[in-house]
This record gives C-alpha cells, structure tokens and sequence, in this order.
C-alpha cells in the first residue's frame, strides 16, 4: 500500500517535465497553420490570435504541487506529435520501475492495434491508460483489457459468412487475442487477460422507431437476429475459449453489466425470457438524456468512424432481409433502402453509447479496445484477424476465413471465393475455405487438415479411417513441398511409425536424411539431447556433421591423421 506522501508531486519532477512541455509546445506552433478559421474565438476550444498559452512555470512555485492544484489547461490536440510518456524517458516519473514496466506493456497492446492515425505516430491512448496499467503493475495483478464485440453472425449468410455458427474466424480471432495476453506476459511476470463483452443483445431487438417512412411499414427489430441465435452464438466463443485453452480470455453478457445476481448459472430459457428486459434495463440506466446521434456524429471523430463503418457493412448485411424487401416494393427503392441503412445506424450509435456507458462504470480499471476504427484517444482499435500486405480488415462475424495454399488467413466474403477454394466442414458444420491445390492430394488415402495458428499443419487420417493406415501412403514428394511452405508439418494418427529402418527408408524418400554424431535418428529418453539444460534456438540440422572429401571423394584428414569434419546445413 502507497504512503500519502506518495501521492505528491515533486517541483523537481515538473521542472524536468516543463522543459519537454516547452519542446512540445516548440513544435506545435511550427506545425499549426498560421490561418485559423476566424469562427474560433479564445476559450477552452480555442486560442486567441492563435497562439498556444504558456505553460506555468512550476519551479516559480514554493509548495508541495498535488493534482488538484495544478492550474486548468486548454484541450490541445497533436495528431503529430507523440505523447509526452513516450518522450519521457528523461522525466523523473519514469525512473519508477513500476511506470517504466508501464509504458513496456502499452508498447506491446499498441503493436496489436490499428488506429485511424497517420504514419508511425504513437498511440494517444497510453496518457489514458498509463495510471490503470500501473496500477495493475504496483498491485501485481494482470493487466486487464476490455473488448466489445463477438455479437452474432451477419444475417447475409449467402455473400458473407457460412452460417450462423462459430467457425475458423472466430477461433483465429481468440487465438490472436490470448497471443496479446502470452506477449505481454513475456514482460510481466502476471500476465493479462481480455475480457470479451458480448454486444449481441445491444443491436438487436425492438427498433425506436421504423426504419423505412411510410405508411404501414414496421421494422420490429435492429438486425434481424433472434435472441437465441445470440445466445447460441456466445456459447460458442466460450467453447472455443475452453477447447482451445485460451486460458488469458473469458467472456460476459450485457446481465452481467446490470448487477444481476447468479449470472452465471442463467440458463437459455431464463435468457430468452429476460432478453427483451435486459436491452431496454441497459438503455434505460445508461443511455445518454437527451442524445442526439447526428450531433454525435458530426462532432465526435470517433462516433463518425463508427457511423461510417455501420453504414459500410450493414448496406451489404441486410440485402436479403425483411427490410430490403419493403424497400424494393417502394418507389426509389435505392434510396429508400439508404435511408432505412443511415436510420438504422444512427440508432445503432445511441444502443452503442449505453453500452459503452455501462462498460466505463463497471471496467473502469480495464484498458479499452475496440474493434471499430478510432483516433485511439479512448481506446486502442484492434484488428482482430490482421489481414496480409494488401488484404482487407474484417471481423469474423461479417466474413469468413479463406486459407491459401502457403498458409495465410485471409478474411473474405464467401461469394468471392466459392469458385476458387474448397469449402472444409468440421463437425458437420462449414468452418472455412480452403484454396485448391495438387498439395492437398496426398495419395490414395484420404486425410484431413488442421491449419495451425500462425503456422503450421497437422495431417491426420480422415474421420472414421480405420484400421489406421501407414503413413508410407503418403506421397512423400508432395509432403515435402508442404513442408517447404508450411512448415512445421505434422502426422499424427498413422500406423507402422516405430519401425526404425522403415522411419529412415521413409524420410530418404523426402530428402537426403542429415547424421547427427549420435546417429541418424535421436532417440529421446528423459531430456531433449540428454540434458535437461535450455536448448538454444536453433535450425534442424545445425548439428549435423560430415566428414569432408576432397575432389576425388576421398576423406581429408588433419595433421594428426584424424578425418576433418564439419558442419552440414540443411538443404
């Protein structure tokens, strides 16, 4: 626990954090236009004849400076200018072990996001978030990320995902999130966890009002998904989350936001009866009075990204819907349908702020992410699936994962790729695509695939195989080039594998066998290479060692008349 003392701010250390302040200040008045709109007039939003005020001189200052005492400073935004954190290495406040380890794992959420700025500028969030990773550091606890998202599938299930369930988007997604969690465990000894606020129940559900103007016309619900579909939706990240051992992630629903008690014995009956409840329990105590979504979206940057971003999607979610039917039945369909998309989405942003209202009373102490595009002031935009040089971003919930034949996961739209990949099921049900190829016609037996995350294969019998057939049925050539592009390549679940000379017979048909000096195969008993010592990074075959020949074939030996041996890279 932190003496009072502790909470006092040094003169020495705003001494040392005044001379960057002044730098900064430096830069901006080289880097603000000399014209300002003449509609800004001095205040808190603005500056009179455009000059940025000066900043106090604390060392002028004779008492013990607390944060409450600090004077009132205007708003000032510089997109282009990092954070002072990230220039403050020099600053006192930084030789804190606690703040230094602080800024270490902001670093680490910020290479996992993607945010509406320009260039290599440092994320703006760190200056929110610094004193709540801190916090976590100093109490030794992990550091605690809160993700809205993970509502249900998009209604388009012809051009855009394969159905209603959970597939490889999902799986890939959660993966990518605890990958977040493993890194910054690398640096922090109690790791982190991401909490997954399942916002299925915010957007679905009774409308405010119709979507299309006219007589007649009703829109009972946002989306057009059923609350079960959400539920069942949920409960399918949390049976990725527990197959997969994902042990940094766990998920809530909107009840848990509300206080309720026993949450997490709600069945799906008691859910499906309370839903409707639940959604208008959350508008009613955190929906914002008197709120104006076409304000918020004129005048809030972030807010206006979201809108965009709604608009982009939902034209293409809600072609085959009951409403883009009543749109096509009116005059000006076109924009009869526009109009129902730009109502629907403004009504999405007024759902979205009690939300994220009811998220920043009970998370207070979570570092927020999102996965809408934003200026990162707030919250750090996450891609949850990164997409390749080139690729597009999309979630998983409005795409589906197409894997090309080298290994990348690319989000599409299942229209697209219908015609050129192979659509995989997994449990009866679709799961992802698969681009064709030769490599995938391993011979006369048939096999299944697991693409590993973020790398990798595992090739097993297909389902139901039996007895087990030999692996020696496998085209050894054809695995050999599967391994050159995807590597690393696994066989589990075939026969005849403890056969020693037919092992060794088997990989000479792949490639030249590389000799270590224990042999051509390293039996493994207790540890790794008879030590139970950290084994180095290293390549397969590093150790292999030959003896060398001369032009003729013949050994060449030393001085002492010992044969000259040497290392042999893997070809």
């Amino acid at each position: 626990m932190s003496s009072p003392t502790e909470s006092i701010v040094n003169v020495q250390q705003f001494n040392a954090l005044e001379t960057k302040v002044d730098a900064l200040v430096a830069q901006l008045h080289q880097l603000l236009p000399q014209q300002q709109s003449q509609n800004k007039k001095s205040g808190r939003n603005g500056f009179k004849n455009n000059q940025i005020p000066r900043v106090p001189s604390f060392s002028r200052l004779n008492r013990p400076l607390t944060p409450e005492s600090l004077p009132e400073t205007p708003e000032i935004s510089t997109p282009a200018i990092q954070p002072v954190l990230d220039q403050a290495d020099s600053v006192a406040f930084t030789e804190r072990p606690s703040a230094q380890l602080a800024i270490q794992i902001l670093d680490i959420i910020q290479r996992y996001g993607n945010n509406a700025v320009s260039g290599d500028a440092s994320w703006p969030g760190k200056v929110k978030f610094m004193p709540v990773v801190e916090a976590c550091v100093v109490k030794r606890e992990p550091i605690r990320m809160i993700l809205p998202a993970f509502p249900f599938k998009s209604p388009n299930r012809k051009d855009k995902t394969l159905g209603s369930h959970v597939d490889m988007g999902e799986e890939l997604a959660l993966m990518h999130l605890n990958g977040l969690c493993e890194s910054i465990a690398e640096v922090y000894e109690h790791g982190a966890k991401v909490v997954i606020a399942s916002d299925g129940l915010v957007y679905n559900g009774e409308c405010k009002k119709p979507l299309l103007k006219h007589r007649g016309s009703q829109s009972p619900d946002l989306m057009g998904i059923e609350d079960g579909e959400v539920w069942d939706y949920g409960t399918g990240i949390r049976q990725i989350v527990q197959r997969k051992g994902l042990s940094n992630i766990s998920a809530f629903r909107i009840v848990d936001l509300l206080g309720h008690c026993n949450t997490d014995r709600l069945t799906r009956e008691e859910y499906l009866i309370h839903a409707g409840c639940y959604r208008r329990e959350l508008v009613a105590r955190f929906g914002p009075r008197n709120f104006d979504s076409h304000a918020a979206v004129l005048e809030e940057e972030d807010t206006r990204m979201t809108y965009r971003g709604y608009i982009k999607f939902l034209t293409k979610d809600l072609m085959y819907t009951k409403m883009a039917m009543e749109a096509q039945s009116q005059p000006s369909p076109k924009r009869r349908y526009k109009e129902a998309i730009e109502n629907l989405a403004y009504q999405m942003i007024t759902r979205g702020k009690a939300f994220a209202a009811a998220i920043e009373e009970n998370c207070a102490s979570y570092v927020r992410l999102s996965i809408h595009p934003s200026s990162g002031k707030t919250k750090l935009s996450v891609p949850l699936i990164p997409p390749p040089p080139g690729g597009q971003l999309m979630t998983p919930w409005h795409s589906s994962v197409a894997v090309s034949a080298d290994g990348t996961f690319r989000t599409v739209h299942a229209a697209t790729v219908r015609d050129t990949h192979d659509l995989v099921y997994q449990d009866g049900r679709p799961h992802h695509f698969r681009e064709r190829s030769p490599l995938y016609d391993l011979g006369e037996t048939e096999v299944d695939f697991e693409h590993l995350y973020p790398c990798g294969l595992i090739i097993r019998p297909a389902a139901g195989t039996k007895p087990a057939p030999s692996y020696r049925r496998i085209d050894a050539q054809k695995l050999r080039k599967l391994a050159e592009i995807r590597s690393p390549v696994v066989l589990r679940g075939f026969a005849e594998t403890t056969d020693r000379e037919l092992f060794i017979n088997s990989a000479q048909e792949i490639g030249d066998v590389l000799s270590q000096p224990a042999g051509v195969v390293q039996e493994i008993k207790e540890h790794y290479f008879m030590t139970s010592e950290a084994r180095p990074m290293h390549y397969d075959g590093m150790f292999s060692i030959v003896t060398q020949k001369d032009e003729n074939g013949n050994d060449l030996k030393d001085e002492q008349g010992k044969e000259i041996r040497i290392q042999k890279s893997p070809k």
